[in-house]
Protein backbone atom coordinates (compact mmCIF):
# COMPACT_ATOMS: atom_id res chain seq x y z
CA UNK A 1 0.00 0.00 0.00
CA UNK A 2 1.57 3.24 -0.59
CA UNK A 3 2.32 5.72 1.35
CA UNK A 4 2.59 9.22 -0.62
CA UNK A 5 3.36 11.38 2.08
CA UNK A 6 6.33 9.37 3.12
CA UNK A 7 7.99 8.60 -0.48
CA UNK A 8 7.83 12.34 -1.79
CA UNK A 9 7.67 15.56 1.16
CA UNK A 10 7.20 15.55 4.85
CA UNK A 11 5.89 19.02 5.31
CA UNK A 12 7.34 19.88 8.81
CA UNK A 13 10.67 19.05 7.63
CA UNK A 14 10.64 20.76 4.17
CA UNK A 15 13.33 23.96 4.30
CA UNK A 16 11.34 27.04 3.47
CA UNK A 17 11.76 28.20 0.12
CA UNK A 18 13.50 32.14 -0.96
CA UNK A 19 10.79 34.45 -1.68
CA UNK A 20 10.49 35.26 -6.01
CA UNK A 21 12.61 38.29 -6.75
CA UNK A 22 10.31 41.38 -6.13
CA UNK A 23 8.38 42.85 -9.25
CA UNK A 24 10.71 45.69 -11.09
CA UNK A 25 8.92 49.31 -11.10
CA UNK A 26 8.30 48.36 -15.14
CA UNK A 27 8.63 45.91 -17.42
CA UNK A 28 9.47 45.52 -21.12
CA UNK A 29 6.22 45.55 -23.49
CA UNK A 30 4.21 42.37 -24.72
CA UNK A 31 2.36 41.96 -27.98
CA UNK A 32 -1.64 42.46 -27.24
CA UNK A 33 -3.21 38.85 -26.69
CA UNK A 34 -5.53 37.27 -23.84
CA UNK A 35 -3.04 35.88 -21.22
CA UNK A 36 -1.34 38.06 -18.56
CA UNK A 37 2.01 40.02 -18.95
CA UNK A 38 4.85 37.04 -18.86
CA UNK A 39 7.13 39.13 -17.36
CA UNK A 40 4.17 39.91 -14.52
CA UNK A 41 3.39 36.80 -14.61
CA UNK A 42 6.79 35.05 -13.84
CA UNK A 43 7.14 36.15 -10.87
CA UNK A 44 3.32 35.14 -9.66
CA UNK A 45 4.56 31.68 -10.84
CA UNK A 46 7.27 31.18 -9.01
CA UNK A 47 5.40 31.70 -5.84
CA UNK A 48 2.96 29.66 -7.13
CA UNK A 49 5.23 26.61 -6.69
CA UNK A 50 6.22 28.05 -3.54
CA UNK A 51 2.66 27.85 -2.45
CA UNK A 52 0.44 26.13 -4.63
CA UNK A 53 -3.29 25.57 -2.81
CA UNK A 54 -3.10 28.14 -0.67
CA UNK A 55 -4.85 31.00 0.03
CA UNK A 56 -1.31 33.02 -1.60
CA UNK A 57 -1.27 31.15 -4.67
CA UNK A 58 -2.26 33.85 -6.73
CA UNK A 59 -1.67 32.80 -10.25
CA UNK A 60 -3.81 29.77 -9.71
CA UNK A 61 -6.79 32.12 -7.64
CA UNK A 62 -7.06 34.50 -10.72
CA UNK A 63 -8.03 31.94 -12.91
CA UNK A 64 -10.74 30.63 -10.95
CA UNK A 65 -9.16 28.26 -8.37
CA UNK A 66 -10.87 27.42 -4.90
CA UNK A 67 -14.38 28.68 -6.37
CA UNK A 68 -17.20 27.10 -6.84
CA UNK A 69 -17.95 25.70 -10.19
CA UNK A 70 -21.23 27.26 -11.05
CA UNK A 71 -19.59 30.58 -9.75
CA UNK A 72 -20.60 33.75 -12.61
CA UNK A 73 -16.72 34.61 -11.93
CA UNK A 74 -15.51 31.51 -12.61
CA UNK A 75 -17.49 31.62 -15.63
CA UNK A 76 -15.86 34.81 -16.81
CA UNK A 77 -12.29 34.37 -16.01
CA UNK A 78 -12.34 30.88 -18.30
CA UNK A 79 -12.92 33.18 -21.42
CA UNK A 80 -11.54 36.53 -20.52
CA UNK A 81 -8.25 37.76 -17.93
CA UNK A 82 -9.99 41.17 -18.01
CA UNK A 83 -12.88 39.09 -15.44
CA UNK A 84 -10.18 38.56 -12.76
CA UNK A 85 -10.44 42.24 -11.37
CA UNK A 86 -13.53 40.53 -10.19
CA UNK A 87 -11.68 37.83 -7.71
CA UNK A 88 -8.49 40.25 -7.54
CA UNK A 89 -10.39 41.98 -4.12
CA UNK A 90 -10.97 38.29 -2.17
CA UNK A 91 -7.17 37.90 -3.11
CA UNK A 92 -6.00 41.27 -1.50
CA UNK A 93 -8.32 40.54 1.44
CA UNK A 94 -5.77 37.14 2.03
CA UNK A 95 -2.77 38.31 0.42
CA UNK A 96 -1.39 42.00 1.51
CA UNK A 97 1.48 41.58 -0.75
CA UNK A 98 -0.96 41.06 -3.39
CA UNK A 99 -2.14 44.91 -5.38
CA UNK A 100 -4.97 45.34 -7.94
CA UNK A 101 -2.84 48.57 -8.59
CA UNK A 102 -0.04 46.54 -9.82
CA UNK A 103 -2.39 43.64 -11.73
CA UNK A 104 -3.79 46.35 -13.91
CA UNK A 105 -0.76 48.57 -14.52
CA UNK A 106 1.46 45.66 -15.68
CA UNK A 107 -1.66 43.72 -17.31
CA UNK A 108 -3.78 46.14 -18.83
CA UNK A 109 -1.84 47.37 -21.67
CA UNK A 110 -1.01 43.64 -22.97
CA UNK A 111 -5.27 42.43 -22.70
CA UNK A 112 -7.25 46.02 -23.24
CA UNK A 113 -6.57 45.59 -27.07
CA UNK A 114 -8.10 42.20 -26.80
CA UNK A 115 -11.17 42.09 -24.72
CA UNK A 116 -12.19 46.02 -26.28
CA UNK A 117 -11.68 43.96 -29.65
CA UNK A 118 -14.12 41.01 -28.68
CA UNK A 119 -16.82 43.22 -27.01
CA UNK A 120 -16.96 46.04 -30.47
CA UNK A 121 -17.19 43.08 -32.52
CA UNK A 122 -19.60 41.25 -30.53
CA UNK A 123 -21.96 43.99 -29.66
CA UNK A 124 -21.99 44.63 -33.66
CA UNK A 125 -23.15 41.34 -34.40
CA UNK A 126 -25.73 42.50 -32.07
CA UNK A 127 -26.80 45.41 -33.74
CA UNK A 128 -25.55 48.05 -30.75
CA UNK A 129 -24.05 50.52 -33.31
CA UNK A 130 -27.68 50.59 -34.93
CA UNK A 131 -29.07 50.72 -31.55
CA UNK A 132 -27.01 53.61 -30.92
CA UNK A 133 -27.57 55.52 -34.51
CA UNK A 134 -31.63 54.97 -33.73
CA UNK A 135 -31.04 56.90 -30.12
CA UNK A 136 -29.21 59.40 -31.66
CA UNK A 137 -25.93 58.53 -28.99
CA UNK A 138 -24.10 57.91 -32.14
CA UNK A 139 -23.90 60.13 -35.40
CA UNK A 140 -24.49 58.55 -39.14
CA UNK A 141 -21.24 59.34 -40.68
CA UNK A 142 -19.78 58.26 -37.54
CA UNK A 143 -20.90 54.73 -37.29
CA UNK A 144 -20.10 54.07 -41.07
CA UNK A 145 -16.48 55.60 -40.51
CA UNK A 146 -16.08 52.38 -37.80
CA UNK A 147 -17.99 49.90 -40.15
CA UNK A 148 -15.37 51.40 -43.14
CA UNK A 149 -12.34 51.60 -41.25
CA UNK A 150 -12.30 49.74 -37.97
CA UNK A 151 -14.78 46.55 -38.94
CA UNK A 152 -12.31 45.14 -41.44
CA UNK A 153 -9.37 45.52 -38.54
CA UNK A 154 -11.49 43.77 -36.35
CA UNK A 155 -12.42 40.79 -38.42
CA UNK A 156 -8.46 40.49 -39.35
CA UNK A 157 -7.87 40.86 -35.73
CA UNK A 158 -9.92 38.88 -33.64
CA UNK A 159 -9.80 35.73 -36.54
CA UNK A 160 -6.39 35.67 -37.18
CA UNK A 161 -5.27 36.31 -33.46
CA UNK A 162 -8.00 37.23 -30.50
CA UNK A 163 -10.32 33.84 -31.12
CA UNK A 164 -7.42 31.50 -31.53
CA UNK A 165 -5.88 32.98 -27.94
CA UNK A 166 -9.17 33.00 -26.36
CA UNK A 167 -9.93 29.29 -27.66
CA UNK A 168 -6.28 28.14 -25.85
CA UNK A 169 -6.43 30.04 -22.79
CA UNK A 170 -9.97 29.18 -22.18
CA UNK A 171 -9.23 25.29 -22.57
CA UNK A 172 -5.96 26.49 -20.36
CA UNK A 173 -7.82 27.45 -17.39
CA UNK A 174 -10.53 24.73 -17.93
CA UNK A 175 -7.77 21.92 -17.50
CA UNK A 176 -5.80 23.95 -14.86
CA UNK A 177 -8.06 24.70 -12.19
CA UNK A 178 -9.11 20.76 -12.79
CA UNK A 179 -5.98 19.69 -12.29
CA UNK A 180 -4.52 21.86 -8.95
CA UNK A 181 -6.42 21.06 -5.69
CA UNK A 182 -7.08 24.50 -3.26
CA UNK A 183 -7.88 24.98 0.04
CA UNK A 184 -7.32 21.94 2.40
CA UNK A 185 -3.81 20.69 1.05
CA UNK A 186 -0.18 20.52 3.04
CA UNK A 187 1.59 23.62 2.69
CA UNK A 188 4.74 22.74 0.12
CA UNK A 189 3.84 19.23 -0.06
CA UNK A 190 4.06 18.50 -3.82
CA UNK A 191 2.24 14.95 -3.81
CA UNK A 192 -1.47 16.95 -2.78
CA UNK A 193 -1.11 20.20 -4.93
CA UNK A 194 -2.21 18.47 -8.28
CA UNK A 195 -3.70 15.08 -9.99
CA UNK A 196 -3.23 13.52 -13.18
CA UNK A 197 -5.90 13.87 -15.57
CA UNK A 198 -6.37 12.02 -18.69
CA UNK A 199 -10.19 11.45 -18.95
CA UNK A 200 -11.23 11.08 -22.62
CA UNK A 201 -13.92 13.26 -21.16
CA UNK A 202 -11.48 16.11 -21.85
CA UNK A 203 -9.44 15.24 -24.44
CA UNK A 204 -11.09 18.15 -26.26
CA UNK A 205 -9.71 20.63 -23.96
CA UNK A 206 -6.09 18.70 -23.65
CA UNK A 207 -5.81 19.49 -27.70
CA UNK A 208 -5.36 23.25 -27.24
CA UNK A 209 -3.31 23.12 -24.32
CA UNK A 210 -0.91 20.43 -25.36
CA UNK A 211 -1.98 17.59 -22.48
CA UNK A 212 -1.51 19.68 -19.82
CA UNK A 213 -3.73 18.28 -17.81
CA UNK A 214 -1.73 14.55 -18.04
CA UNK A 215 1.39 15.93 -17.24
CA UNK A 216 1.22 19.22 -15.18
CA UNK A 217 2.13 16.84 -12.01
CA UNK A 218 5.31 16.37 -13.56
CA UNK A 219 6.05 20.26 -13.67
CA UNK A 220 5.87 20.05 -9.79
CA UNK A 221 8.24 18.07 -9.29
CA UNK A 222 10.64 18.66 -11.98
CA UNK A 223 9.68 22.23 -12.29
CA UNK A 224 12.30 23.54 -14.60
CA UNK A 225 11.78 21.20 -17.57
CA UNK A 226 10.01 22.58 -20.51
CA UNK A 227 6.56 21.17 -21.27
CA UNK A 228 7.41 19.46 -24.65
CA UNK A 229 10.33 17.35 -22.24
CA UNK A 230 7.42 16.48 -20.26
CA UNK A 231 5.04 15.04 -22.96
CA UNK A 232 8.44 12.67 -23.79
CA UNK A 233 9.16 11.61 -20.64
CA UNK A 234 5.53 11.27 -19.48
CA UNK A 235 4.52 7.42 -20.33
CA UNK A 236 7.65 5.91 -18.57
CA UNK A 237 6.74 8.86 -15.52
CA UNK A 238 3.10 8.45 -15.27
CA UNK A 239 2.56 4.70 -14.49
CA UNK A 240 5.35 5.09 -11.67
CA UNK A 241 3.20 7.90 -10.04
CA UNK A 242 0.22 6.17 -10.28
CA UNK A 243 2.29 3.59 -8.70
CA UNK A 244 2.92 5.75 -6.08
CA UNK A 245 -0.43 6.61 -5.73
CA UNK A 246 -1.06 9.98 -7.16
CA UNK A 247 -4.88 10.90 -8.11
CA UNK A 248 -5.71 10.06 -11.22
CA UNK A 249 -8.99 11.67 -13.25
CA UNK A 250 -10.57 13.08 -10.34
CA UNK A 251 -13.74 14.38 -12.11
CA UNK A 252 -15.50 15.93 -8.83
CA UNK A 253 -12.31 17.84 -8.24
CA UNK A 254 -14.28 20.94 -10.15
CA UNK A 255 -18.00 20.12 -8.19
CA UNK A 256 -15.88 20.12 -4.98
CA UNK A 257 -14.31 23.99 -5.67
CA UNK A 258 -10.84 21.91 -6.02
CA UNK A 259 -11.21 21.02 -2.71
CA UNK A 260 -8.95 17.02 -2.21
CA UNK A 261 -12.11 15.87 -0.03
CA UNK A 262 -15.63 16.49 0.89
CA UNK A 263 -16.83 18.39 3.38
CA UNK A 264 -16.71 15.89 6.77
CA UNK A 265 -13.81 13.78 4.97
CA UNK A 266 -10.36 13.89 6.49
CA UNK A 267 -8.80 16.64 5.27
CA UNK A 268 -5.38 15.97 3.29
CA UNK A 269 -3.21 17.37 5.86
CA UNK A 270 -4.41 14.74 8.06
CA UNK A 271 -3.25 12.25 5.71
CA UNK A 272 0.24 13.60 4.86
CA UNK A 273 0.43 13.69 8.61
CA UNK A 274 -0.59 10.44 9.30
CA UNK A 275 2.76 8.38 8.16
CA UNK A 276 4.55 10.65 10.78
CA UNK A 277 1.92 10.05 13.39
CA UNK A 278 2.24 6.23 12.53
CA UNK A 279 6.16 6.10 12.81
CA UNK A 280 6.02 8.13 16.32
CA UNK A 281 3.98 5.20 17.53
CA UNK A 282 5.90 2.57 16.44
CA UNK A 283 9.33 4.66 18.13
Amino acid sequence: MPVPARLFTHPHKTTPLPPPPPLPPSLPPSLPNSNANPWWRRYYHLRHHQYAGQVVDVEERLIGLGLPWNSFKRFLVTFTPAATLLIADDIVKDDPEFSKKVLVRYNAPVIALSTVAMIVHLCHYLGVGELLVAVGIFPVAFHQGLLRFLLPFLMVYNSTVNVPNVLRQSCLVIISTYCHYYGDIPERDVFFQTQILDHPILWPFQLFCFNFGATHIIHHFVTRQPFYLRQLTAFRVTPVMLEQGCRHNDLGNHFRANRWGRKGEKSAVDAALMPVMEEKKVL
